[in-house]
């Protein structure tokens, strides 16, 4: 059995129910419903949903984590810029290096 594709042929290779053809929002939307109606206490406590685009920036953040480097993380995500990526991990690595942590071990804390 042959297979040709016809280059003139725009009709979408995935449908909704409808017959209509997915787009980013419809998915994005329908992967999101989904994901928070799971069974799991870690999505059943959080205040916002967990939608594709959080799934990004979890991949960024924990890459990070593990000693990627921005160079690798950036096209693995399909940014053109690296500030862009950047701009994801920016607010979590703030945080991770902030100041603050240098006190758990601080004599001024155990003495309270």
């Amino acid at each position: 059995m042959e297979f040709h594709l016809d280059s003139t042929d725009d009709s979408p290779i995935f449908t909704t129910a409808t017959g209509n053809p997915y787009n980013y929002k419809y998915l994005s939307n329908y992967l999101t419903k989904h994901i928070n109606k799971a069974d799991i206490t870690f999505i059943k406590i959080r205040r916002t949903p967990i939608t594709p685009h959080f799934l990004r920036h979890a991949y960024a953040i924990i890459s990070a984590e593990n000693g990627a480097t921005l160079e690798s993380i950036s096209p693995s995500l399909g940014h053109s810029s690296y500030r862009t990526t950047a701009r994801y991990l920016e607010k979590r690595l703030s945080r991770k290096n902030s100041a603050s942590h240098l006190w758990k071990d601080s004599k001024i804390i155990k003495n309270i």
